[in-house]
């Protein structure tokens, strides 16, 4: 009997250790483990269980307070083509500060714009003021509740009116091996974002972090156009509540700052928005001071991003290339799909992020 508790014994720390090793490799980006990748994505808040399998199709729609910008993209393989562009302009006071404040009024313009075609599954985004983050050095060795307390104390709120999800990180702090992120939001507001999908009679998929999307996006692009990986790019992403930058070694992102929320919110003298986007500049210059990677090349991406005098102004104060980034520019298209004008393509790159969820990592 001795024995035979030994070799059962043994085999119950063998199957353990297998399993810390696959967890291991999915953290590395191990490939041998597709079972597993999955897990590495970002489908926050909506479990497997309500899920379908990844389509072959998804619709990213991201619900601005102004504007909701739509992006349908079909995937063979790895390779993506665009299937359909959309934008819908909501109802002045709609939507304020990332919530459904007339929710009928939301739900009706989705209709409106839907119609009675039949759409593919898709991915919302939760704006990043809404979320919070917290890397966690040991998130597999934490029973649920004591993640659900985490995510709680992060928000200040209880354990029953959070909802939260583990993703891998991209970027690895000092060089360490854990690239475990807790991401947690509000209950109400994540459950607001699906019932106005459901409401519309549309299929929500996952429920996706803004900031997670847009670096997909980026990502995929520096992927696609083949940049090496000394090659370092910033991506300043510039919407109605801050700013954030993302740095990339090629398609690796590396690092990752929010900006300050007045040096890029702030009011502008006289009618003028120069001076605010100066301000903007020099705070992504301070920034960028402090990064452990050296940008050749500013990319700007967002809701914000397409405002007259940004780039110019960000371009003089830190003296780099400034350019828009184009979700679209490496991307085959369906027939008869019509990109909008260059100018306002980068304001896609969330919506364009979201229809690559479960693809790209």
């Amino acid at each position: 009997m001795g024995g035979g508790f030994r070799v059962g014994l043994f085999s119950c720390i063998c199957h353990l250790l297998r399993i810390h090793r696959i967890i291991d490799k999915l953290f590395d980006g191990d490939s041998r483990c597709p079972e597993l990748t999955a897990l590495s994505f970002a489908s926050l808040f909506i479990p497997a269980i309500h899920r379908s399998a990844q389509p072959r199709e998804l619709l990213g729609i991201d619900i601005g307070d102004v504007m909701v910008r739509l992006v349908a993209l079909a995937r063979n393989g790895g390779e993506f083509s665009l299937q359909h562009i959309g934008e819908i302009t909501l109802p002045a006071g709609a939507m304020a500060g990332g919530r459904a404040v007339q929710f009928d009024a939301v739900v009706a313009a989705l209709q409106q714009w839907a119609g009675p075609r039949t759409w593919p599954p898709v991915v919302l985004a939760m704006p990043e003021h809404q979320l919070v983050r917290q890397r966690m050095s040991s998130i597999w060795h934490l029973a649920e509740p004591a993640i659900e307390a985490s995510a709680a104390r992060l928000l200040g709120g209880d354990a029953m009116s959070v909802r939260y999800d583990v993703v891998s990180s991209s970027v690895r702090p000092h060089g360490k091996r854990d690239r475990r992120l807790l991401i947690a939001a509000l209950d109400d507001c994540v459950d607001e974002r699906a019932a106005v999908a459901e409401a519309a009679c549309l299929k929500p998929h996952a429920i996706d972090a803004e900031r997670l999307a847009v670096q997909r996006a980026f990502g995929h692009a520096q992927s696609a156009t083949g940049e090496p990986a000394g090659t370092s790019g910033g991506l300043l992403v510039v919407d109605g509540s801050g700013a954030y930058l993302s740095v990339f070694s090629g398609p690796q992102l590396v690092a990752e700052r929010i900006l300050p929320y007045e040096d890029v919110v702030a009011n502008s003298v006289d009618g003028d928005d120069t001076t605010r986007w100066l301000a903007a500049g020099e705070s992504v210059t301070q920034v960028l001071t402090r990064l452990p990677a050296t940008v050749s090349t500013l990319w700007l991406a967002g809701e914000g991003s397409g405002q007259v005098g940004l780039d110019q102004a960000i371009e003089q104060v830190t003296r780099l290339p400034t350019k828009s980034f184009d979700p679209f520019a490496m991307l085959p298209r369906a027939g008869g799909v019509a990109l909008p004008p260059v100018t306002q393509r980068s304001a896609y790159a969330v919506a364009c992020g979201l229809a690559m969820h479960d693809i790209v990592s």
